[in-house]
């Protein structure tokens, strides 16, 4: 989970609760109640789109960054590796109009 959330890439700094449940492979329902206890904590901020949810790690107070990462920094790294391969193989097999947008296209899809 380490990497799905402190990457600088901007594909990742908001992530849908299935790119979540694909690669941590879980069920839906665990990982969107630990989201919303997390949400409440002041840990992470979502963002709605449509029927979807996005989640991000909340920036604003640096403190509670530090706190996740210290948590997220005694994951095994074989862990953390196993999940981000999953996520990664989860995102290229998305077919639907839902796809992830790079944001260089975005950015090109939003010039006049």
């Amino acid at each position: 989970m380490k990497k799905l959330c402190t990457s600088r890439d901007s594909r990742l700094y908001y992530r849908c609760v299935c790119d979540i449940v694909a690669a941590l492979n879980m069920i839906q329902p665990k990982v969107s109640f630990h989201l919303g206890v997390l949400k409440e904590a002041g840990l992470i901020k979502d963002r709605r789109q449509g029927k979807w949810v996005y989640y991000s790690i909340e920036e604003s107070e640096i403190f509670r960054r530090f706190l996740i990462l210290s948590v997220l920094s005694s994951i095994p790294n074989d862990v953390m590796v196993e999940d981000r391969n999953r996520l990664t193989e989860f995102i290229r097999s998305k077919t639907t109009k839902v796809n992830i947008v790079r944001l260089k296209d975005k950015t090109a899809s939003c010039r006049r």
